[in-house]
């Protein structure tokens, strides 16, 4: 594959990326990291109730960023 050949060379310098080709097609994805919530609480004392609770928070991208 042309894009594996480019990503080993040394004129590629960056690092962390994920890349999709198939069918002549080549692209970046990104991956996308919601605000979320902080429960405020010790780890251990996190219940599944918490997470029903705040599922509409955990479960939300919207005005997310795209994590490396």
């Amino acid at each position: 594959m042309p894009i594996v050949t480019y990503l080993v060379s040394e004129e590629y310098t960056e690092s962390g990326s994920i890349y999709l080709a198939g069918a002549g097609n080549f692209s970046r994805v990104a991956i996308i990291t919601g605000p979320g919530v902080a429960l405020g609480k010790e780890i251990s004392s996190i219940t599944a109730e918490d997470i029903r609770d705040n599922w509409e928070k955990i479960n939300s991208i919207e005005g997310g960023r795209e994590g490396r």
